[in-house]
């Protein structure tokens, strides 16, 4: 608002002096009393002469908002006179009730106008002096042991690590350049040229708009060039030289302080730009050089914002690349950066850069007490990548070198890598030492605690030690006095399913329901695991009594709780009852028959001698959008095999050969055609069937070479058997001889007299330190009885004598086993 001086002002309000002359009515000496006791002095006067003067003229009023400003030292015109008696008057009256004080509470809503009552709103905090200062524990004034930041300045507590403005690190006590963040000048001068400007660019950064990113590049750009332009002309001027002092103290950097690259990087880190943070770290220790460690917080502070902006961008490469690039630079990377680097190679699949980065930085000799975290994060990528040595090779770095104590979670990533490398004794050993921290406690959680045990009865289960997994339950885990939780009960019935301990599930059955406490995921995860353990056992009532249980409970099986019923009835035979739990899922359960449970069905028709019902679900399957697997066509390979349709296998292996829907023979599908047709009698057939598995490209395995030398030792191809064993010993493929192979070279030189070649492959196959079952002396010693007597066969009282010798080591070695062989037949694939 424009002012006038009180003379220009009285010369224009001629007309009006007589007025301004009169006294007052007694009403406007009140109201002049009442505003005076509750406003200054300097006001009354103009109070007064409102309320008795009339207003301005128009051109007054157009003169005063005209702009003209107030002569300074110019007095206001003094107020009118006042009665004597309006005076007395005033003085008798009583001082009016002052009003109640203003509150933040709002007023509640008026009744009928559907308005809604608000929350009293938290007082704002009064004003800060210094710009951009938002937290409370950060004033202008100092503290009393505290220190300064040496970013933005501002005075921080003793008891604070870093800035709450900038998140800039405390400086250490007594490292180069720790004076508040500025280098002593010399002759004590503090504040140079170059620290005023440095100041001005940095509350030049931080005062621009959020987000405006282009507008903080391009003053950075702007102020290089200025600096760099400042630089050229004092080199100019000194004729290139360096002087001392103050001359050289006052020397442009040819580029921003530190202080402003760090301001600009935290507006970038604040905008999510990865690259511009990237490229302006690597542009400031360009243009600075060594200088650029004049101040170390403060130059770790810049790498850390900009490792910071790129691993929020998930930009892990870039993020670990910086720290790598930093020990060419004047920067010692802080802990927090050595973290974030860590944890970007874990996320990022790079677990050898993050194992070398832990290993190098733990190697130095500190006094830092390490954190557990970024060992259990490398281990645990360790244990990912398939690397269990290196994790538990870590592990013991960790305890016996660096000195940190693990936690349970260590434990637990230690025990699961010995899990998954087969070895369950180093996870037992690991379990135990984990021991005394779980009854202490140790600051860990219980869900920890359950984890180690879960992977330790997980490491014995995967190694088929399933009394060692249960013991783990019944002897440890109440050692600790740690409550088992779903997760290790569910370890263990697993345990108890796949060991076919169909007891023991039963009576952890009731515990983990307990455990479970109604939650439906669970309780039908242990009800699977229960049919399970019944279904391996054979125990198929069992594990049909407990899905119907499930089912009165309340419980929706899902399509692996139907697989695994359908499994254990196809296991007993019971081709109408996995048949009928098919023809349930869509009916009853509104589920979609999964592959694993037509699987089950073929098998169980197979089993029944039902070949022609596998056939049918095998061709149902596409109909219902389901694509036949090749393990699915080997079931229904093995259903027409007990069926005796040879001529059909070789037709369903023409067709998986040839049809799109369907997938390529395996080598288990040729096994069981070779098979078929050496049962047949079709060995000639059989024999084409192995060579032309090897020329589609099928390796052979052990019980396709022992089909394929029975079926030429039956057709009198003796020579070729024993050239076939000979290749099969050669371990020139992959596949080992067994017993059964050696029985079936036995067997096809004896039905061809040729009791010497008989006695020489047995005696192979003790060299192989093989143990001969009673079906491999058998075959030895029959072919020895065969070419006794017989003319043209050999010397006869030979012949005997080695018969003799064969049945006293039988009798002294009391071998009496069935005829295993280390082999497997086509029947024990069915559950592929």
């Amino acid at each position: 608002m424009a002012f006038v001086t009180p003379s220009a002002w009285f010369e224009t309000a001629v007309p009006y002096r007589g007025v301004l002359q009169q006294p007052l009515s007694p009403a406007t000496s009140t109201a002049t009393t009442s505003r005076r006791s509750r406003r200054p002095s300097s006001l009354i006067a103009s109070a007064s002469a409102s309320a008795t003067c009339p207003a301005a003229p128009a051109e007054l009023r157009k003169e005063r908002t005209s702009g003209a400003r107030r002569v300074a030292g110019a007095r206001a015109p003094p107020p009118p006179p006042v009665a004597a008696g309006d005076l007395a008057k005033k003085q008798q009256q009583p001082p009016p009730a002052r009003p109640p004080p203003r509150t933040n509470q709002r007023r509640p809503p008026t009744a009928g106008t559907g308005q809604q009552a608000h929350p009293t709103p938290t007082p704002r905090p009064r004003a800060r002096r210094a710009a951009g200062i938002r937290k409370a524990s950060v004033t202008n004034g100092p503290k009393l042991g505290g220190w300064r930041c040496p970013a933005c300045g501002a005075q921080l507590y003793r008891q604070q690590e870093e800035c709450s403005l900038c998140q800039t690190p405390r400086p250490v006590a007594g490292a180069a350049g720790d004076d508040g963040g500025y280098v002593k000048r010399p002759g004590g001068k503090r504040h140079t040229r170059a620290d005023v400007r440095s100041r001005e660019f940095t509350n030049k950064i931080r005062g621009m708009p959020a987000g405006d990113w282009r507008g903080v590049v391009r003053e950075l750009e702007e102020e290089e060039r200025l600096e760099e332009a400042d630089s050229q002309l004092q080199q100019r001027q000194g004729g290139g030289g360096g002087g001392g002092g103050d001359d050289e103290a006052a020397k442009s950097l040819g580029a921003p302080s530190v202080h402003g690259y760090h301001a600009v990087m935290q507006r970038l880190e604040e905008c999510g730009r990865w690259r511009e943070a990237a490229a302006v770290l690597r542009r400031m220790h360009r243009k600075l050089g060594p200088r650029a460690g004049d101040v170390p917080t403060l130059s770790a502070a810049c790498l850390h914002k900009a490792m910071s902006a790129c691993f929020a961008a998930e930009q892990w490469g870039t993020c670990s690349d910086l720290l790598e690039e930093a020990r060419g630079w004047a920067t010692e990377a802080s802990y927090r950066s050595f973290k974030l680097a860590i944890e970007a190679c874990v996320r990022g699949g790079r677990w050898e850069r993050g194992l070398s980065v832990l290993m190098e930085r733990t190697s130095e000799k500190t006094d830092r007490k390490w954190e557990v975290l970024p060992f259990n994060r490398v281990m645990q990528a360790c244990v990912d990548a398939g690397r269990w040595q290196e994790a538990v090779a870590l592990l013991d770095h960790m305890k016996d070198e660096v000195g940190a104590e693990p936690d349970l979670v260590t434990y637990g990533i230690a025990i699961n890598a010995y899990g998954n490398a087969g070895e369950w004794r180093r996870a037992l050993g690991v379990l135990k030492e984990s021991l005394p921290e779980m009854r202490t406690g140790g600051g860990a959680s219980c869900e920890n605690a359950c984890l180690c045990f879960a992977y330790a009865i997980r490491a014995c289960k995967h190694a088929g030690e399933f009394d060692e997994a249960l013991g783990v339950l019944d002897r440890d885990v109440p050692a600790t006095g740690v409550v088992p939780n779903a997760l290790v009960l569910h370890e263990a019935l697993t345990a108890c399913g796949v060991g076919g301990r169909w007891q023991q599930a039963l009576e952890l059955l009731p515990r983990a329901l307990a455990v479970a406490d109604g939650k439906p995921s669970s309780c039908l995860r242990s009800y699977t695991a229960a049919i399970k353990a019944c279904g391996r056992a054979g125990q198929w009532e069992d594990a049909l009594a407990l899905f119907r249980r499930g089912q009165r409970d309340g419980l929706q099986p899902d399509e692996v709780c139907y697989a695994e019923v359908m499994s254990a009835c196809a296991g007993g035979g019971c081709a109408d009852e996995t048949l009928g739990l098919l023809r349930e899922m869509p009916a009853a359960a509104g589920l979609r028959p999964t592959v694993p449970c037509y699987n089950a069905a073929i098998v169980a028709c197979g089993a029944g001698g039902d070949w022609r019902r596998s056939v049918e679900l095998l061709e149902e399957m596409p109909t219902v959008g389901l694509a036949p697997g090749v393990s699915t066509c080997n079931m229904a390979i093995n259903a027409l095999r007990r069926g005796g349709q040879c001529q059909r296998i070789l037709d369903l292996l023409e067709r998986m050969s040839t049809a799109p829907g369907l997938p390529a023979p395996d080598a288990t599908s040729y096994n069981t055609a070779i098979t078929a047709c050496e049962s047949a009698g079709r060995f000639e057939e059989a024999v084409g069937l192995f060579r032309a598995m090897e020329r589609i490209g099928v390796a052979p395995d052990v019980v396709g070479y022992t089909a394929t030398i029975q079926a030429l030792g039956r057709c009198g191809r003796w020579e070729e058997a024993l050239a076939l064993l000979g290749e099969v010993r050669s371990r020139a493929t992959a596949a080992e001889p067994n017993v059964r192979t050696y029985v079936a070279a036995v067997h096809a030189a004896g039905h061809a007299g040729q009791w010497e070649r008989a006695v020489s492959v047995f005696r192979l196959m003790l060299a192989d330190s093989l143990v001969p079952t009673d079906r491999a002396w058998s075959a030895v010693i029959s072919a020895c009885e065969a070419a006794a007597g017989v003319p043209g066969r050999g010397d006869d009282e030979r012949v005997r004598a080695v018969m003799a010798l064969l049945v006293r080591a039988r009798e002294e070695t009391g071998v009496d086993r069935p005829d295993d062989g280390g082999g497997h037949t086509p029947d024990s694939e069915r559950k592929e």
